[in-house]
């Protein structure tokens, strides 16, 4: 997103996931990330990195309606150590990040692995709000089951608003998007 600094200069604001390398199961040692806000200020050169976390994460999403604009909140699916999965893409825990208090709100999934969390408005809140529900799927590595999930956006750790069981299963790193009627 774009906004000012203190100096009165636009600055160019960039939450993003980056890994050591992209292995993918391809090479033997494990991939390490965090998750970095970049800041850009074009009119001096100047540029700035804050390490918003030491997590390993993909699929950084905000509320489609502040895409380029500053946003509070952003979503993201990350690994749970706790719970370590066998395969690469298997992202079984999800997190939001309040960018302005640092806190951060974690979900886990266990078996269950997460696909891209799409954020979709609660009706009537305004986008500063952060109100709304996170819109994704889960896969059971278990039984093989993918099921879609409604999160409280504001309290992803609590039960889902709602489940529906797919009547197939639905790959991994699916993107998506919410538009509404």
């Amino acid at each position: 997103f774009c906004t000012d600094t203190a100096s009165g200069h636009r600055q160019v604001v960039v939450d993003l996931p980056v890994w050591n390398h992209c292995g993918m199961g391809i090479v033997e040692e494990p991939s390490t990330g965090r998750v970095l806000r970049q800041r850009f200020v074009p009119d001096s050169g100047e540029m700035s990195t804050e390490v918003l976390s030491e997590e390993m994460t993909e699929f950084p999403r905000v509320d489609d309606r502040l895409v380029g604009a500053e946003h509070r909140w952003f979503h993201v699916a990350s690994k749970d150590p706790d719970h370590p999965t066998s395969a690469a893409g298997e992202w079984n825990r999800l997190l939001r990040f309040d960018t302005a208090t640092g806190a951060v709100q974690d979900r886990r999934g266990g078996k269950r692995c997460f696909g891209e969390a799409v954020f979709v408005p609660r009706a009537g809140a305004d986008a500063a709000s952060g109100e709304g529900y996170l819109l994704t799927y889960t896969y059971d590595t278990e039984t093989l089951r993918t099921e879609l999930v409604l999160l409280d956006a504001t309290d992803i750790a609590a039960e889902p608003v709602a489940t529906l069981a797919m009547p197939q299963r639905v790959p991994f790193g699916l993107h998506g998007n919410w538009l509404p009627a």
